[in-house]
């Protein structure tokens, strides 16, 4: 276009110290040259061009592929809620990839975010893993806690040699020093210490967040159960429902109230167990909320297809 062009380029000898070297580019040395010289054009060039291309794409990308994920689940389970569940894994094996870069003392760069999407297939498979058996328990008639507990019991030893395994196969391209292991052990790094933190999360926190969803599951129920549908749309009876949608809401409220005092307050050392557990009881139950088994989708959607066989 006729302008004036100065190009300025450079080679690292650590490739590892690209990322943290384009970055003093973009956020020290670009701001003062366009502080002191407004109209002069700063243009990345390079390899700091490819990675803002790569990311752009990657983000496009990795939007696709949650939408894949959640329809896929969906299908599956018969659920959109219990595919939305299974997600709540990814930020664990997310902040578990980028701890295990501190770890190893690399920084956090395109490479690795390649194999954070690597990652999010791995500890998605082990929470349908779970959640599969979870809902054949509740199928054969447990109730959500011996659900949740049996679950945990029965895939703990295979999600977890799945993963060791895994992180084991990983940690000899970790350690490696060699100059052509160092462009593969960002995205090793990312896979390994997403596994781990990911497993732990998903053995030991992953049962709550099925509980506790549970518990959310159940206070919809209960206000979608309530009698503006069932005694028509008069003003009395909406009313009534707005009523049960606020006890619904008050019930949900109190409950997480009650396990955080619980939580930071260390119940089993000052307060009775005993009393935070009959709070609860009295809270949820059954002549209230319907009992969270009931409400579970593997529960619901076979209700529906034994009403579809009998409608045949």
């Amino acid at each position: 276009d006729g302008r004036r062009e100065i190009v300025v380029d450079a080679a690292v000898e650590d490739p590892k110290r690209v990322g943290e070297i384009n970055g003093i580019i973009v956020n020290e040395i670009v701001p003062k040259i366009n502080k002191e010289f407004p109209s002069v054009e700063v243009i990345q060039r390079g390899q700091g061009e490819r990675s803002s291309k790569a990311l752009s794409s990657m983000q496009i990308n990795v939007a696709i592929l949650f939408v894949i994920m959640i329809l896929i689940m969906s299908l599956n389970f018969k659920s959109v809620y219990q595919a939305l569940l299974v997600l709540c894994v990814i930020p664990a094996g997310l902040a578990g990839g980028i701890l295990g870069h501190a770890l190893v003392g690399i920084p956090v760069s395109i490479l690795s975010a390649f194999g954070m999407i690597a990652l999010i297939g791995v500890l998605i498979n082990d929470s349908i893993v779970y959640l599969d058996k979870y809902n054949r328990n509740i199928l054969d008639g447990m109730s959500t806690i011996d659900a949740v507990m049996d679950a945990g019991k029965s895939r703990f030893r295979p999600i977890l040699l799945t993963s060791i395994t895994t992180v084991a196969g990983l940690l000899p391209l970790i350690m490696e020093t060699s100059f052509q292991a160092q462009f593969l052990i960002p995205m090793a790094t990312s896979i390994a210490f997403g596994i781990l933190f990911g497993t732990i999360f998903i053995l030991f926190f992953f049962p709550t967040i099925i509980l506790v969803g549970s518990d959310v599951n159940r206070a919809f129920h209960h206000v979608m159960d309530s009698g503006w549908k069932k005694e028509g749309m008069g003003a009395g009876s909406f009313f009534r429902w707005i009523g049960s949608m606020l006890l619904g809401v008050l019930k949900m409220t109190a409950s997480l109230w009650i396990y955080l005092v619980s939580f930071i307050s260390l119940t089993f050392i000052f307060i009775p167990n005993v009393f935070v557990s009959a709070a609860l009881r009295d809270i949820w139950r059954k002549d209230k909320v319907r009992p969270g088994e009931e409400v579970e989708p593997a529960i619901i959607n076979k209700q529906k297809e034994d009403e579809r066989r009998v409608n045949q």
